[in-house]
């Protein structure tokens, strides 16, 4: 029975041995299916594109794209190295394994140093990255046709991408510049006419009576008073021609170096309700609660 026992042991491991090996991937195994399916080769390109395309100008670095057709494995991690005719390395390039097992590489250039944006013969040599080991496949045989035509070329048409570049970049800063410009002008223009027409609607605005304040039926006015305190960084106490009587609140001022016992003249106001004030006796009295809006006699106290 012991005997039985271990022989079937043996046997298993056996064949979970066999399925391990079957299942490793091997050179010939990779290779099934290799092939090239595009070859795509564009050129450096800097320039404002039509205006139905968008504002921003069109940038593009010269590169190849090659897509190779394989069976290898979904998200495999695989590294090509690039060759000339010469047999001399060019450019190298990390991917994975789409989920079509496509394998793309895209060799673009910032530099004017990638031979293969050059027509001529290359090979592909490309190598699978294992967990446990990496397998180096044959080289495969590809074609640019449709780049430059010597690396001189390149060169030449690279500083053109520069120059370009350049050029564009500083037509745009000019023209952004402009229109800045033409908008702060706009919006001087826009504030100077608003301020002139505050002033006339305030000019012509009547001296409110403190009933009218009180009463919420101010929608523009004038007042003019001593100030009794300074509440905030924004908000102050006025006396009505220096009657302790008749006291309101005043939002929306600058109050810095604002101090008690200053008369402020002809400030336009507009009336958004009431405010309880607490006087010094501690008593509670509703007052007329006013926004600044105006400076009528331009104070300096009053950014």
């Amino acid at each position: 029975m012991g005997n039985r026992r271990r022989i079937l042991t043996l046997l298993y491991a056996f064949i979970w041995l066999v399925s391990l090996i079957g299942c490793a991937p091997t050179k010939a195994s990779l290779s099934q299916g290799l092939g090239v399916k595009e070859v795509k080769t564009y050129k450096y390109i800097y320039e404002i594109p039509d205006p139905s395309l968008g504002p921003d100008p069109i940038d593009l670095k010269a590169g190849t794209t090659l897509v190779l057709t394989s069976q290898i494995a979904e998200d495999t991690e695989v590294e090509a190295n690039f060759m000339n005719e010469k047999g001399e390395g060019v450019f190298k390039e990390k991917t994975t394994v789409g989920s079509d097992h496509e394998i793309l590489f895209l060799t673009e250039d910032d530099a004017a140093n990638n031979e293969l944006i050059v027509n001529g013969n290359y090979k592909a040599v490309l190598t699978v990255l294992g967990k446990k080991e990496n397998i180096q496949l044959d080289p495969i045989g590809f074609t640019v046709s449709e780049g430059y035509g010597s690396m001189d070329e390149v060169k030449t048409a690279y500083q053109k991408y520069l120059s370009s570049k350049d050029s564009i970049q500083k037509v745009d800063a000019a023209q952004k510049a402009e229109t800045t410009k033409k908008e702060a002008d706009s919006a001087a223009a826009k504030q100077k006419a608003d301020d002139a027409q505050l002033e006339k609607e305030f000019k012509n605005a009547p001296v409110n009576s403190y009933d009218d304040l009180f009463d919420n039926k101010l929608s523009k006015g004038r007042v003019s008073g001593e100030v009794l305190q300074v509440l905030d960084d924004t908000d102050m106490l006025l006396m009505l021609d220096g009657n302790s009587n008749k006291i309101v609140k005043i939002s929306n001022v600058n109050t810095s170096g604002l101090r008690a016992d200053k008369w402020i003249e002809k400030i336009g106001v507009i009336s958004v309700g009431t405010y309880n004030y607490t006087t010094v006796l501690g008593a509670s009295k509703e007052i007329p609660n006013l926004r600044y809006s105006y400076d009528l006699a331009h104070s300096k106290w009053i950014e």
